[in-house]
C-alpha cells in the first residue's frame, strides 16, 4: 500500500455562532482576537435572477468587524452567498430558474447550500488557509501536518524504529488540539485525503454525521490514538489505519 502525495486532512467540531454571517465574523473576530473582513466571492455561474453568466471572481465586502489593536487581518468568505440570495428572493420559484433546471450540478449545490453554511476562513495577507466551515465542523485546519499520510501512518507501525515520526505526530497533534479548542472543539480525526475515507473530507457531514459513518465503515480500521499510546503496540509492518480519531486525552 503506498501514500505517495496523499494528505492528512483533519475535521473537528466547532460551537462557533453562525447564527448570521455578521454573527460569526464578530465570534471568530474575538476567538482569534483580529480583524475579520467579511463577503463573498464572485465565482458563481448564474446571476441574481438564475441565468447562467460568466462570474467577475470580484470581492464583494459586506462588512469588517474590527478588534482594538490587532494587526491580523482575517477574511470570512460564504461559499453558499448567492443560492441563499437568489432563494431568499425567489423562494419555491428559484427551483424553476434556468441555471437549475437545466444543470444537475447547480441543481445539487443548490439544495446542498439551502440546508447548510459553508463559509471559508483564511488570511490572505499571509498566504494561511485556516479551513472550512461547516454547520458543526471545521474542516482541514491549515497548519496541517507537514508531512504526508504515509509519514503520519508510520508514527504507529513498527517500521518507525527511532519514533522521528511519531515526535512530528505528537507535534501536530498539540497544535491541532490548541486550534480546536479556540473554535469549541474537543476531538479531531484524521482522514486520507485520497484513501478509502477521502469522501467524509470532499462533502459536507455534520458531526454526528461523521462519527457513523466512522463506525459504519471504518470501526475496525481506525486508530484511537491516545489509546494507542498508553501501551504503544505499533501495528506490523505493512498495515496501517484508514483513520485515526483524537480525543488528546494523553496530552
Amino acid at each position: 500500500m503506498i501514500f505517495m502525495g496523499h494528505a492528512v486532512h483533519n475535521i473537528g467540531q466547532h460551537n462557533l455562532d453562525i447564527s448570521s454571517f455578521e454573527a460569526l465574523a464578530k465570534d471568530l473576530s474575538q476567538r482569534f482576537q483580529a480583524n475579520v473582513e467579511y463577503g463573498a466571492f464572485d465565482d458563481f455561474y448564474f446571476d441574481w435572477d438564475g441565468f447562467f453568466r460568466e462570474p467577475s471572481y470580484e470581492f464583494w465586502q459586506f462588512g469588517k468587524v474590527y478588534y482594538p489593536g490587532s494587526q491580523l487581518n482575517l477574511m470570512l468568505i460564504d461559499q453558499y452567498y448567492l443560492y441563499h440570495f437568489v432563494y431568499l428572493r425567489y423562494g419555491e420559484d428559484t427551483y424553476q430558474l434556468p441555471c437549475f433546471v437545466e444543470d444537475d450540478l447547480s441543481m445539487r449545490e443548490l439544495l446542498k447550500a439551502l440546508n447548510n453554511v459553508c463559509y471559508e476562513f483564511r488570511d490572505f495577507e499571509n498566504d494561511i488557509q485556516y479551513g472550512i466551515i461547516f454547520n458543526d465542523t471545521f474542516h482541514d485546519w491549515y497548519d496541517s501536518f507537514s508531512m504526508k499520510w504515509y509519514s503520519f501512518c508510520r508514527a504507529f507501525t513498527e517500521e518507525d524504529n527511532d519514533e522521528y515520526f511519531l515526535s512530528e505526530v505528537m507535534v501536530y497533534r498539540r497544535q491541532v488540539k490548541a486550534f480546536f479548542e479556540k473554535v469549541g472543539g474537543t476531538e479531531a480525526y484524521y482522514f486520507d485525503d485520497q484513501g478509502e475515507s477521502h469522501y467524509l473530507t470532499h462533502d459536507y457531514y455534520e458531526w454526528a454525521g461523521i462519527k457513523d459513518e466512522v463506525k459504519r465503515n471504518f470501526k475496525e480500521t481506525t486508530l484511537n490514538i491516545s489509546e494507542f499510546l498508553k501501551d504503544k503496540r505499533p501495528f506490523p509492518k505493512g498495515e496501517y489505519p484508514l483513520a485515526f480519531f483524537d480525543d488528546f486525552g494523553d496530552l
